[in-house]
């Protein structure tokens, strides 16, 4: 996608999304399922027409097209779902919608309604404030314009933060594509997964930050690896803004810190040997006073009012009907539990604690159940599988025959030092809730773009078919699954 498409889609994407979701407040068709399925139904026809006619007419469709079209089919998926789910619809901790419910509702709430942030940090209010603060601001600016403070729109509104990350989390990912040199073949398959992943659906349609944070990290990764490729000081000062947002977001965005960390003291030794490190930290100083300050005040603010450790998450206890803790290290995070994924498409927040089976499934489905015909989950749920196995393979191939591209290796760290802090996340926090794939979104990126670098180059003509196969069969299921259910 060229420089100048990007940049009118960055501008234009939020704009859409908040139109859209005006006109449809005042048509009164927000949340009206059928009809929203309906109209997305239309536009994903009317794509499918205009490919076809060109394909009769020149006999190919130029691949920039294809890509185009893709994009714009993710972007009906996340916007529909977002305009016909409401924000206490397959949620999670929005509870009540008042101020003192201790939920995503009543934070959001409480800045609305005082002007201030929460003066407790029971339940969600511990939460960092970003999301909130966003949401909160374009909450206000929606319903000013639609004469609201009913408090349930008023939360609802917050919403499209959560979709517009999702949204642009698609077009970063296609910036990092050509930073990672991905092949024409490669390309196609990030984009549709990426695109089509129904956990983007899902995040993009509720008041948490899992969605923002997502978006965020994703924007570190593309700057880490263009610095990485050719430092520069408004790199560096865009990634101190991004690590301090993202870390005013949600604390889990420390996670990348090491990675970049990694490339920055590489950089400080070669200034060593070039006697020019006073430069160099000079940059690093300017680094942290800009990220420290924005990603630790609130954390310092709740250390020092609620003696809040940095770390804190409210704990369940171990005699919750959640808790899986008495099941092996092996059980739960290195094996994979067929029996499991036979049994239901469906993840089950009481009874499964097979972490690699529940990601598989939450990335499809979050942890609810849906009316709609059995097959379609099925289909969707055995070849996404298929392609989280040729992720494997793919992270298997770079560390065992590829080791010398360097940003192949790039992706792979990432992977293994994010995948690593969700196992520890699970291990600290036994209990099923914490297997969502709503932590993991973010690792859907470089690890979609790692297999983008190895497909291409997969010499067995049986296997490649089957992936091929698999990717076409997910994208459509993904599309019926969230254009049918009710």
């Amino acid at each position: 996608m060229k420089r100048h498409v990007l940049l009118f889609a960055y501008i234009s994407i939020p704009i859409i999304i908040c139109f859209l979701y005006i006109i449809v407040r005042l048509l009164g068709i927000n949340e009206n399922v059928s009809i929203i399925q309906l109209c997305m139904g239309i536009l994903l026809g009317i794509e499918l027409i205009y490919t076809v006619a060109v394909l009769i007419k020149k006999h190919y469709v130029e691949d920039s097209k294809i890509i185009h079209l893709i994009i714009i089919a993710g972007f009906i998926m996340r916007i529909g779902y977002m305009l016909y789910t409401g924000c206490n619809v397959r949620g999670h901790d929005v509870l009540d919608f008042n101020t003192v419910s201790g939920g995503h509702a009543a934070y959001i709430l409480t800045i609305l309604q005082t002007g201030k942030l929460p003066a407790a940090n029971y339940m969600q209010f511990y939460q960092q404030p970003f999301f909130y603060l966003s949401g909160s601001l374009l909450s206000r600016f929606i319903n000013c314009i639609l004469s609201c403070n009913d408090p349930y729109y008023l939360v609802d509104a917050a919403k499209l933060i959560s979709c517009i990350a999702s949204c642009l989390t698609v077009l970063v990912s296609e910036s990092l594509i050509k930073v990672c040199n991905i092949t024409r073949e490669g390309h196609f398959f990030v984009i549709i997964y990426i695109s089509f992943l129904p956990a983007f659906y899902l995040s993009g349609g509720r008041i948490t930050p899992d969605s923002l944070i997502a978006f965020i990290m994703t924007l570190i990764l593309y700057y880490t690896i263009k610095w990485q490729q050719e430092p520069s000081f408004k790199s560096l000062v865009i990634l101190a803004f991004l690590f301090g947002i993202g870390m005013m977001t949600k604390l889990s965005c420390a996670v990348i810190a090491i990675f970049t960390a990694f490339f920055m003291i590489r950089e400080l030794i070669s200034s060593l040997r070039k006697k020019q490190a006073y430069r160099c930290l000079l940059q690093y100083a300017i680094f942290c006073i800009i990220s420290f300050p924005l990603g630790l005040w609130y954390s310092l603010r709740n250390y020092l009012n609620f003696h809040q450790s940095f770390s804190y998450v409210p704990k369940i206890g171990n005699d919750s009907p959640l808790y899986i803790g008495s099941f092996s290290l092996v059980e739960r995070f290195f094996s994979i539990n067929f029996s499991n994924m036979f049994t239901s498409p469906y993840a089950s927040v009481l009874d499964d604690y097979n972490l690699p089976i529940y990601h598989l499934k939450s990335s499809l489905f979050g942890e609810f159940y849906y009316s709609v015909a059995g097959w379609i989950p099925t289909i969707l749920l055995f070849s996404t599988f298929i392609i989280m196995v040729s992720f494997v393979v793919s992270i298997l191939w770079q560390w065992i025959y590829n080791s010398t591209d360097s940003t192949g290796n790039i992706l792979t760290a990432i992977i293994i030092l994010f995948y690593g802090s969700l196992m520890l996340f699970c291990l600290k926090y036994s209990f099923g809730c914490s297997l969502d794939f709503r932590y993991a979104l973010f690792i859907v990126i470089p690890a979609s773009i790692l297999f983008g670098k190895y497909f291409p180059r997969l010499k067995n003509h049986i296997l490649k078919s089957v992936i091929i196969i698999s990717t076409f069969l997910f994208s459509l299921t993904s599309c019926l699954m969230y254009t049918l259910i009710r």
